[in-house]
């Protein structure tokens, strides 16, 4: 069973998914489970089930108070940096301190916290 507001890196990256893809009117659960590492997604999926922070309805998936609570807890913490779903970032420097760039803001992060962000390629 998950603790409340204790999640690690998978667990908030998936609610983040699921909050980004609310957002756009894309929450169902297939959307949702994607095509990629989708047993670890099943998995997250039930146990947030279990623990009561979001509830399926058929393929809608939504937030249920406490995982809304903790999504917005996760979009808040990035939001504060100047990071939001969607937004373009680009590493400006890699040593001794990661500096990404977003928008016209610099952010020099420690590396324990740049380790948890999860980007993808622009093409």
């Amino acid at each position: 069973m998950m603790q409340d507001h204790e999640f690690n890196e998978n667990q908030e990256m998936f609610l983040e998914r699921l909050w980004c893809l609310r957002e756009k009117g894309r929450n169902s659960r297939d959307i949702l489970l994607g095509t990629q590492d989708q047993q670890n997604r099943k998995e997250l999926l039930t146990r947030f089930q279990e623990s009561g922070c979001v509830k399926i309805d058929g393929q809608q998936v939504d937030f249920m108070p406490k995982g809304e609570e903790s999504a917005r807890d996760i979009i808040r913490r990035l939001s504060s940096l100047g990071v939001h779903p969607g937004a373009v970032i680009n590493v400006r420097q890699h040593q001794p301190t990661a500096i990404l760039r977003t928008g016209e803001t610099d952010i020099a992060l420690e590396l324990a916290l740049v380790e948890r962000i999860y980007c993808r390629l622009l093409t």
